[in-house]
């Protein structure tokens, strides 16, 4: 479909979504994601249905958006394992709860806290928005993209 061949050359940042549901935390690579308002800060995730991550998001009203530097490309790999285990993603690394109790990386680009203010479910994947609580820039650098991982994204 052309449809999909035009947009797998749009530019798609890599990003880590992260939640904590009462104890239990997990985290995903997030490419769909971008600003949707200024007054109050608000931003959009799209999440598949499939994903644990939707579930626990839903439960726990809130998430976090960890922002990538170009040397981070290897937690793509270890952020993307489904299913259970969620905390194994984190081990050996350092992080913290954030305001939200969302898992934050020290070493990231810059991070994002938010409360979850709507879901929409325009098509195969849940549009998340949610108003910024929290945001720092951590680290200096460039943000990862897709094409940085050598990926053509097709939806």
């Amino acid at each position: 479909m052309e449809a999909m061949e035009v947009l797998g050359r749009a530019v798609y940042g890599c990003y880590l979504l992260t939640v904590a549901a009462g104890d239990d935390v997990n985290g995903m690579p997030l490419s769909l994601f971008m600003q949707v308002g200024f007054k109050p800060p608000r931003v959009a995730c799209g999440v598949s249905p499939r994903r644990r991550t939707h579930e626990m998001l839903t439960a726990a009203g809130s998430f976090g958006v960890v922002f990538l530097r170009k040397d981070q490309s290897d937690l793509i790999a270890r952020f993307k394992q489904p299913g259970e285990g969620g905390a194994k993603k984190f081990e050996g690394l350092a992080w913290r709860r954030g305001r939200t109790g969302a898992p934050i990386l020290a070493d990231c680009l810059a991070y994002l806290e938010c409360r979850l203010v709507a879901a929409l479910d325009p098509g195969d994947h849940t549009l998340f928005i949610g108003e910024v609580v929290e945001a720092e820039v951590v680290r200096e650098g460039e943000l990862l993209t897709v094409q940085d991982l050598g990926k053509y994204y097709g939806g």
